[in-house]
């Protein structure tokens, strides 16, 4: 397991490079990154994907690039389920691998820290997760520029995370991976059901 999660040193190596990229401009924008990234911003995205059900319902009109009723109401159902799942296992993760955050394991003074961890578990990064996770919701319904922009914003959250030091890359990926399956999982329950 220890070389799978260090990657022969370069899980670390990688951390220093990205965790040293510091500035006043840079910080401001790896800290958004990590705002961006954080599971508390699904009650936000919910509330205006039913805002948009509660308009469509009152005011029915069809347009090219706004989803239907149908598409809203699939979308919400996935969205809930994907976050459950990958929350759920984002969860179990952290406790049963129970990884360090950096700081903790690196030596003083070579770790800079911007962003206070919301526990003392590394692995996954449930912020990369949950950034994935609305990348997978999203994808399909979007155009080829909304993609792009959906994926810098899924690479921002992740490079963040690391440098605001936070996460080593490892727990990036694994938060990544932990995000697409969450979001497949619920694509497929929810598709399922629907048939």
């Amino acid at each position: 397991m220890n070389a799978l999660y260090d990657w022969f040193g370069m899980n670390q190596e990688i951390f220093y490079a990205v965790n040293g990229w510091h500035g006043p401009l840079i910080d401001a924008l790896m800290l958004t990154g990590t705002a961006v990234g954080d599971f508390r911003n699904m009650p936000w995205i919910l509330g205006v994907i039913l805002l948009a059900i509660a308009f469509q319902q009152l005011f029915p009109f069809n347009a090219e690039r706004l989803p239907s009723l149908p598409g809203l109401k699939q979308l919400l159902m996935r969205l809930m389920l994907g976050y459950m799942v990958t929350a759920g296992t984002v969860a179990l993760l952290k406790i049963g691998f129970d990884m360090p955050r950096p700081s903790a394991v690196l030596p003083s003074g070579r770790v800079t820290v911007l962003a206070l961890p919301e526990s003392r578990h590394s692995f996954p990064s449930g912020h990369s997760a949950f950034a994935m996770l609305i990348m997978t919701m999203f994808w399909p319904s979007l155009t080829i520029r909304d993609r792009l922009l959906l994926a810098v914003m899924t690479l921002w959250v992740g490079l963040s995370r690391i440098n605001v030091g936070a996460h080593f890359p490892a727990d990036v990926l694994a938060g990544y991976v932990c995000g697409i399956v969450g979001g497949l999982l619920a694509n497929k329950a929810v598709m399922s059901r629907l048939k």
